[in-house]
């Protein structure tokens, strides 16, 4: 007799979890694999703070949006097989915002004199 209502309560509990919409499963497998993606997608801004060139090192193919702390743009480059080097920046703290496949990573970058 317990094994029934052990039964019964397991039955009602799962019934709590029931798929909503035809589309959940969906959303949430692609909710795991955006998390497995940001997972492997790693990123590093060395050597900060710097006196010369600054390396991104992140997945090839993605960009490299700049800004200056004031907000201004300071320009776009894609990151190639061995990484980026950032040349020629001005002395002063900038925003490195990194894209790949919809998953944005920022660092702040200090350039020293």
């Amino acid at each position: 007799m317990h094994y029934f209502l052990l039964i019964a309560l397991l039955g009602a509990s799962l019934s709590s979890y029931a798929q909503s919409s035809d589309n959940e499963i969906l959303q949430v497998a692609q909710l795991r694999a955006d998390c497995v993606e940001r997972s492997l997608c790693s990123v590093e801004v060395y050597p900060n703070p710097s006196t010369g060139p600054v390396h991104v090192d992140a997945p090839k193919g993605a960009s490299c949006m700049v800004y200056s702390s004031s907000g201004t743009y300071v320009g776009t480059w894609e990151v190639g097989e061995n990484g980026l080097d950032l040349v020629d920046l001005p002395s002063g703290i900038f925003i490195a915002a990194v894209t790949y496949n919809g998953i944005k990573h920022t660092s702040r970058i200090v350039i020293l004199d």
